[in-house]
């Protein structure tokens, strides 16, 4: 009896009254998933899924995807996709459920990745650091303005680039607040300017 009230007065929690009893007049079953999920067709080829507990699209795996969208392919009539023993299984969208993933809980995305290390240079003066030769030819700060740019003239070798053809990373003016304006492109390394010293 309850089932029946939750059919007429919810709609999330399953399938509803109507989607019953046209499932029970006109549906043929064609099949079910690994997930329980049963799905019907008319015949005037309308399909449609009842799904096994709450109604959430992405339940749907994608060997009977394709058919509930009448995608022709090799497996719409089949639902039979070999699966091999690097695939994981279907996952449907965790999003609001006690398993949605959550940055300040997962304990690798908050950890750094990543090393940072202050360099101070002299200018005119070449410094190594791991595989990279850096020699900055010129530093400025801007004087006449409110927020001040800090601009510097630098050259980057990276030793290990057997390149003939390109002797340096970078060889241009680059700009604190807009390091994109001139990308530093490396690999591996990236360099940032934070400011001249007088």
């Amino acid at each position: 009896m309850l089932t029946f009230f939750k059919e007429i007065f919810t709609w999330w929690n399953g399938q509803t009254l109507g989607t019953r009893l046209q499932t029970i007049f006109f549906g043929k079953l064609v099949g079910e998933d690994e997930l329980g999920n049963k799905y019907y067709q008319n015949k005037k080829g309308k399909r449609w899924v009842i799904y096994n507990g709450e109604v959430e699209a992405s339940k749907i795996p994608n060997d009977w995807y394709s058919w509930m969208h009448h995608t022709n392919n090799k497996i719409e009539n089949s639902h039979n996709l070999k699966k091999y023993k690097w695939q994981k299984n279907h996952l449907p969208n965790q999003t609001g459920t006690i398993n949605a993933y959550n940055p300040k809980n997962n304990k690798n995305a908050t950890e750094k990745k990543y090393k940072s290390t202050k360099l101070k240079l002299t200018i005119g003066e070449e410094l190594f650091f791991q595989n990279l030769n850096i020699n900055i030819l010129k530093c400025q700060n801007s004087k006449f303005d409110d927020d001040p740019e800090v601009t510097a003239f630098m050259q980057v070798i990276d030793l290990k680039n057997k390149d003939k053809d390109k002797v340096f990373v970078f060889n241009d003016w680059t700009f604190a607040s807009s390091p994109s304006i001139r990308p530093f492109d490396h690999p591996v390394y990236d360099i940032w300017l934070k400011k001249c010293y007088s």
